[in-house]
């Protein structure tokens, strides 16, 4: 009787969830199946690289970058897409990779407004020390930028590979992530 009830529940929310507006990356809706939404990412020029459950990763052009690797993420019951992440190539030195960092900051402001940002150094390290990447691999550096948009979250980010990415978060179908995981937790306890 408890996995029907939550079976139905999910049921209505997904439904609503259809009703809903959802963040868009590259115009899209992020809703839907993960497989269809990466349909459409292929017909503008994307080439998928693996499949993996429900994640599905890309590589294409994006925002005047080549070679960039998109990663797709969907639910854990339903394969609804919830999180489209962009790494961008690799830079080779701090300095390249703060000056991408800072450029996409700067678009995503120009369009979104200013962003919560986070970006400092914990001792020893300190910007213009030569050792940034590695404080940033440690956790000992961080540089992120974030948005609350209508439909989800942004975020402009560098991560501990020392890797600069983007991430559009749809709001409604990450809600449905979370209700799903609990729900497989719920019925494994």
């Amino acid at each position: 009787m408890k996995r029907l009830v939550i079976f139905s529940l999910c049921i209505l929310m997904y439904c609503t969830i259809d009703a809903q507006e959802h963040l868009k990356f590259k115009g899209i809706e992020i809703n839907g199946n993960v497989n269809t939404f990466g349909k459409l990412l292929e017909k503008d020029g994307f080439k998928l690289i693996s499949s993996k459950g429900n994640r599905l990763d890309y590589s294409g052009d994006f925002a005047s970058y080549a070679n960039c690797e998109i990663i797709i993420l969907g639910s854990n019951k339903t394969s609804t897409i919830w999180k489209v992440v962009v790494f961008f190539p690799d830079k080779s030195t701090w300095s390249e990779t703060k000056s991408l960092y800072k450029e996409l900051k700067e678009q995503f402001s120009f369009k979104y407004g200013i962003g919560e940002s986070f970006e400092f150094f914990k001792d020893p390290y300190k910007e213009g020390d030569g050792y940034e990447l590695q404080a940033i691999s440690l956790d000992k550096g961080n540089y992120s930028t974030f948005w609350k948009v209508q439909h989800g979250s942004l975020m402009v980010s560098i991560s501990s590979s020392g890797q600069v990415y983007i991430s559009y978060e749809d709001q409604v179908n990450s809600d449905l992530d979370t209700i799903e995981k609990k729900s497989i937790m719920n019925n494994d306890i």
